[in-house]
């Protein structure tokens, strides 16, 4: 298995058909094995009944269900760990970045032989309709509280980098393993596109986003 994308899924029903059509176009057009990886966060708009249509339809799909909410560093850390592809990707569920960029990560990193390449996008809080002032020091503030780089929710990796032959050594989320590992990693940035989110709003409320900041912090520590 040449690549892993690994998607962690909260209410998106009305997102993945689209999300697995694009990936089969373009990931396709890449001629190697891949395979896709979608963990539902306890959704309960019907999400779970559109993921098993959608492993029926697409033989590259494998699916999880969390028991219960478990938030998105842990799902998507789950996702990972049962991950078999020689490199993994992370995309959220939402079209905000789009497959189509997976290609040109999955490239980036065969040329450079970085062990992780994030994805990068300068247009993200505009279009999100943000104060891209206030995002950047907020970024900068907790990069510096949590003392770790740059790092984006869309990335690719090496396996190796949390695997040791078929052992899992992610003991907490992606940034917090690589914090620990950082000196002895080549960890690159790419630039890619960013759009609205495909179809209705953010499912992070002001509560998920308190739980994501006390999961995120718990980990570095």
């Amino acid at each position: 298995m040449e690549l892993s994308i690994v998607i962690p899924v909260y209410k998106s029903k009305l997102i993945l058909p689209e999300m697995l059509n694009r990936i089969q176009r373009f990931i396709g057009s890449l001629d190697v094995l891949f395979e896709v990886i979608l963990v539902d966060d306890f959704s309960n708009d019907g999400t779970k009944e559109v993921i098993g249509l959608l492993s029926d339809r697409y033989k590259f799909v494998r699916s999880y269900f969390n028991s219960i909410n478990i938030g998105l560093p842990g799902t998507s850390a789950f996702g990972i760990s049962k991950s078999i592809g020689k490199y993994i990707v992370t995309i959220d569920d939402d079209l905000e970045y789009c497959p189509s960029d997976i290609v040109k990560l999955y490239q980036f990193i065969l040329e450079t032989n970085a062990d992780v390449v994030f994805g990068i996008s300068p247009q993200k809080y505009k279009i999100q309709g943000k104060n891209n002032r206030f995002a950047n020091l907020r970024n900068r503030f907790l990069n510096k509280l949590w003392k770790k780089p740059i790092t984006d929710s869309f990335k690719i990796f090496k396996r190796t980098v949390v695997f040791d032959k078929d052992r899992f050594i992610m003991y907490t989320h992606f940034e917090g393993h690589l914090n620990r590992y950082f000196e002895n990693l080549d960890v690159q940035y790419l630039e890619v596109a960013y759009y609205p989110r495909f179809q209705g709003k953010s499912n992070y409320t002001f509560m998920k986003k308190m739980q994501m900041f006390f999961q995120m912090h718990k980990g570095f520590r």
